[in-house]
């Protein structure tokens, strides 16, 4: 897919939910995010608790997407530049089309692709709680567990700024 259309699908997606910013995943920045509990792909739970003081993006995708598809290289170049350094990166596998890929699409797309930060599946009651109707949408979380900035959809362009973003939190 050639980027003007993968920018296109972005932000048409963000479109969607940019008309409904009032009500939408947007307006949980700036404040803490609420409680959660995934299961990530080896059967390991992971909660607000478990990544207390750490930076986190969570991304909610799903393997059907093309933008999301296009925004998990990002995700891993992130994960392997930070990771250790204190930011975790979540794929938070939702709204999959089948029941295999709800219990098998992430882990098999994770291997198939090289990617090394932690997957976590059937999150869409999770999703839906935080109003999001469009992926991929992305909540990146500081230290203290505040929602410090919510993305709809992926554009390359920003890439820069979510980085330089996460290498702010990552001091503070």
């Amino acid at each position: 897919m050639n980027k003007g259309r993968t920018i296109l699908i972005a932000a048409l997606a963000a479109l969607s939910l940019t008309t409904m910013a009032q009500a939408g995943p947007e307006t949980f920045k700036g404040k803490p995010m609420p409680s959660f509990s995934m299961v990530d792909t080896s059967g390991k739970k992971v909660t607000n608790a478990s990544l207390k003081g750490k930076v986190v993006l969570i991304d909610f995708w799903a393997t059907w997407c093309p933008p999301c598809r296009e925004f998990t290289p990002v995700l891993q170049k992130l994960h392997k530049k930070y990771g250790s350094k204190g930011l975790v990166v979540l794929g938070a596998d939702t709204f999959e089309r089948t029941p295999e890929a709800q219990t098998k699409g992430a882990a098999a797309f994770a291997k198939q692709n090289g990617l090394t930060y932690r997957m976590t599946l059937k999150n869409d009651k999770f999703a839906e709680s935080l109003k999001i109707d469009g992926i991929p949408t992305m909540f990146l979380i500081d230290k203290k567990g505040v929602v410090h900035t919510v993305n709809v959809g992926f554009d390359p362009s920003e890439v820069p700024k979510l980085d330089a973003t996460i290498a702010q939190l990552l001091k503070g």
